[in-house]
């Protein structure tokens, strides 16, 4: 037995019997081309010595390939060999004793060498192998009808006085493979009684064995295992196919299972996202009441004291309305006006800024060129994005650190990953502390909304959740890369803009007079419809306020004339969008304006320059701007036509 290393593990003393040249000298850990050499040297003759090298090589070889049993001939005694890999253990080597055959080739060539006994011609002719006698200088003298057939003599006669190696180079003169096979001749047919394999170049494998005589003269056998030589060979091909299609089908259900968690988790995020949204639009609902009631209070309140109070109120609807817009953005559904945004500029603008929200203990370092190209994204959410991953930052370093901020250009490839964007340009942001990083558990959920792992009152858990909303909503993603007690690196993907970034904004439009102005106002809330007509009424404006697209329009088609419609866009029985197509189809160039706490931009494609999306909640001056622009819009169209 031998072990992975191909070194001795055990043996039998029947193996010591075979060859007593083992005996007592066979070790446990010895190589097995330690065993070799000592078997060559008992032996070999001082003239084979210094192929002693040679003759291991190829032992090894046979002991590595072998694993068909073949017998030979040894010190006279018949023995059959085999070979059989043992899994977690080595491999088992097994010599068996076995009655000699009534006729072969091995027995006829060991007589003829030993005795020089040659039986008759005819019935060296009809043995299975080749049979070859040769003098010590190596020229044939004889070889049977099998020999010549094997390598492709018309008679015997062309043999005689040839030797091996001249009759391979003449056979395949020229064909890849006869030198090499020339070359293993001269060296095999040094060793007298080692059974080599010799590959012909036509895809042919003879087995050789040579027995040599008292002369020097030696005769040896050919025997063809082509058959089973490819066998052996389609069995490894067999092997090695199976090998790689197990290898190919283990990355396949890796693959599978990648997928699938990455799809559990859009999943879970989606339908965070869902929920989140349907509690924004009616938080944004609640707000919008609270405001407008506000703002009607707070214009008769003379007494400082409740005005003041009111102002704190007022604040506090603010910042609740900050949140609804952290939880749209991770929904994906606020409202964006996207532009082209150079990072150089954004960053430089707000660096102040952020070093003032770290503090001092924290060095803040920028490094974005202004050759990276402009990101198609809303300014004002990347700026809260930015200044929201500073401050989570700061926060990762109590006892101070480095804030680096970096940009640069990448191409994206295709990708299954549903996390990951389209293939393109894609702007990214890099915003990296030494902080004290996350562990994975930690990073799986870093994105989810009100997830914090701050204590309570430090932190509501939406800053990367407001960021991974934005990056996706604007066809980008967020990357975490963080390591516990190195750090965070925040990875915010965002398009490459076909456009130049915009030098500065645009001024907002003029407010008009439009006292006495028909509103019909649209909304399935009755608290939001209640409150909003009483503060368009405060405005002058003449208000019709139905619950409802379908109240609005039965009383469109009963002769209701109106000059703007307010509308919200979700509504149970006919939503915002669909009534002002209704309405665009009766009265072209109608000016309508849409209110929602959440809604896609894109819901205004197709209807052109006279309807405008307003989000909840909004101040009175911001509703009123947006009136006087529609119905001014619709004057100067008017005035054109």
């Amino acid at each position: 037995m031998l072990d992975e290393n191909e070194s001795a593990a055990l043996w039998n003393k029947t193996f010591l019997n075979i060859f007593p040249e083992h005996d007592g000298h066979i070790y446990v850990g010895e190589p097995y081309r330690d065993n070799l050499r000592r078997f060559y040297r008992a032996r070999l003759d001082s003239s084979e010595q210094e192929h002693i090298e040679t003759y291991i090589i190829h032992g090894i070889n046979r002991h590595r390939n072998q694993f068909k049993p073949f017998e030979f001939l040894h010190d006279g005694q018949w023995l059959r060999v085999a070979s059989m890999a043992v899994p977690g253990c080595g491999q088992m080597r097994i010599w068996t004793r076995i009655a000699p055959p009534a006729l072969d080739s091995e027995t006829l060539a060991n007589n003829m060498a030993r005795h020089g006994k040659a039986p008759a011609l005819s019935l060296i002719d009809d043995i299975a192998d080749g049979l070859m006698v040769r003098d010590f200088k190596g020229e044939i003298l004889f070889a049977n009808r099998r020999f010549c057939k094997m390598y492709g003599l018309k008679s015997e006669a062309e043999s005689v006085g040839k030797s091996l190696a001249w009759i391979v180079r003449q056979c395949w003169d020229g064909a890849p493979g006869s030198e090499t096979a020339v070359a293993l001749l001269a060296d095999n047919l040094q060793f007298a009684g080692a059974p080599f394999v010799l590959a012909l170049p036509d895809d042919r494998w003879i087995r050789v064995s040579e027995h040599r005589a008292p002369d020097d003269s030696g005769i040896s056998t050919h025997t063809d295992i082509t058959d089973l030589h490819r066998m052996q060979r389609k069995t490894v091909e067999a092997q090695s196919n199976a090998e790689a299609l197990a290898a190919s089908l283990r990355q396949l259900i890796d693959e599978r299972d990648q997928a699938e968690s990455a799809m559990r988790q859009a999943q879970r995020v989606e339908a965070v996202g869902q929920l989140t949204s349907g509690l924004a639009h009616d938080f944004n609902n609640l707000l919008s009441v609270m405001l407008a009631n506000l703002e009607r209070l707070d214009a008769h309140e003379a007494d400082p004291i409740r005005r003041h109070r009111l102002s704190v109120i007022r604040g506090a609807v603010d910042r609740g309305a900050a949140l609804t817009d952290k939880l749209l953005a991770f929904a994906r559904r606020q409202p964006l006006q996207p532009s082209a945004v150079g990072l150089a500029e954004l960053i430089a603008d707000m660096l102040p800024l952020l070093r003032s929200a770290c503090g001092g203990g924290i060095v803040v370092n920028v490094d974005v060129a202004d050759s990276v190209p402009a990101a198609l994204v809303d300014t004002g959410q990347l700026e809260l994005v930015i200044l929201n991953l500073a401050i989570n930052a700061r926060d990762a370093m109590p006892d101070g650190g480095t804030l680096t901020i970096t940009a640069w250009q990448s191409t994206l490839a295709a990708s299954p990953d549903p996390e990951t964007p389209a293939a393109g340009d894609y702007v990214v942001l890099d915003v990296t502390d030494t902080g004290t990083g996350m562990s994975e558990a930690v990073q799986a959920r870093a994105v989810e909304p009100f997830f914090t792992t701050k204590p309570p009152g430090s932190g509501s858990g939406l800053g990367l959740s407001q960021a991974y909303g934005l990056a996706r909503q604007s066809g980008g993603t967020v990357q975490i890369e963080s390591t516990l007690g190195k750090g965070t690196s925040v990875r915010v993907l965002l398009p490459v803009s076909a456009l130049p970034a915009i030098a500065s904004p645009r001024p907002p439009p003029p407010v008009a007079d439009d006292a006495q102005v028909r509103v019909l106002l649209v909304d399935d809330e009755p608290s939001v419809l209640d409150v909003m007509a009483e503060l368009l009424d405060s405005m002058g404006y003449v208000v019709t306020s139905l619950p409802g697209g379908r109240a609005a329009m039965q009383a469109l088609e009963d002769g209701l004339e109106v000059d703007i419609l307010v509308t919200d866009v979700r509504m149970p029985d006919i939503s915002g969008p669909d009534l002002a197509r209704w309405l665009l189809e009766r009265k072209p160039g109608f000016p309508v304006m849409f209110i929602s706490g959440f809604s896609d931009p894109k819901l205004l494609d197709g209807f052109g320059d006279n309807c405008q999306l307003l989000r909840k909640p909004s101040r009175s001056k911001e509703i009123q701007a947006a009136i006087s622009a529609l119905l001014q819009r619709g004057r100067e169209v008017a005035t054109a036509g």
